[in-house]
């Protein structure tokens, strides 16, 4: 058992990162037992919103993350076995989300950055929710509990929409 999972462990931030070998060996067991372990009843809402989800090991790649070919293809197999992002990832200064959202949707580059359009959004929003909401009642959230989580969804991309850089 891992010190956070522990029940009485306060946790802020839970950092996860997969290193750049599992990323470039396609292997994504690590990462999914890790993310996994966040399903677990007793782990799900009390780190529900404070996972911070990174790849480490291409800081000397001149490219955003998301535009690593290794790292999207790595992404998008995590995904189709844990789709949980919504629930768990957080939303504040530090957060990674917007990682996981160009790796996982198609982008455009434009000057300063990138840009995921809007349909590619609204499908990966869609998408991702449905996944959120699954947990959020399979935990017996309620729907207030839920409703808010998804407006923390929401003010995240609208925050990053509004903005003319979105880069990851």
């Amino acid at each position: 058992m891992e010190m956070w999972e522990h029940p009485d462990a306060r946790v802020d931030h839970l950092v996860l990162q997969a290193s750049r070998e599992e990323v470039e060996s396609g292997d994504i067991s690590g990462g999914l037992m890790s993310l996994q372990k966040l399903l677990k009843p007793q782990n799900a809402k009390r780190l529900r919103g404070r996972l911070i989800f990174c790849v480490k090991g291409y800081d000397s790649d001149p490219r955003e993350l998301h535009q690593i070919p290794e790292v999207r293809a790595w992404m998008q197999e995590l995904d189709r076995h844990f789709p949980h992002w919504f629930y768990f990832m957080h939303t504040g200064p530090q957060s990674t989300l917007g990682f996981v959202a160009f790796s996982l949707c198609g982008y455009e580059k434009v000057p300063g950055g990138s840009v995921i359009p809007q349909q590619e959004l609204q499908r990966f929003l869609l998408s991702h929710c449905e996944a959120m909401n699954a947990l959020s009642r399979e935990f017996g959230e309620s729907q207030e509990e839920n409703d808010a989580r998804s407006k923390e969804i929401t003010q995240f991309f609208s925050l990053q929409r509004g903005s003319e850089r979105q880069v990851s």
